[in-house]
């Protein structure tokens, strides 16, 4: 159990701010494209 626990929580602790970090990114990267979106069918013409 000790032994599991110890490569868990290491696996744990690598993987899951690399996890959180690129569904930031997905979620910046969704709103950016909204965004550029909503600007181009305000302003045809840019």
């Amino acid at each position: 159990m000790k032994k599991i626990g110890k490569k868990a929580w290491f696996a744990a602790n690598l993987i899951l701010p690399l996890w959180e970090a690129g569904r930031m990114v997905n979620a910046a990267r969704y709103a950016a494209e909204k965004n550029a979106e909503r600007f181009r069918r305000l302003w045809p013409e840019a």
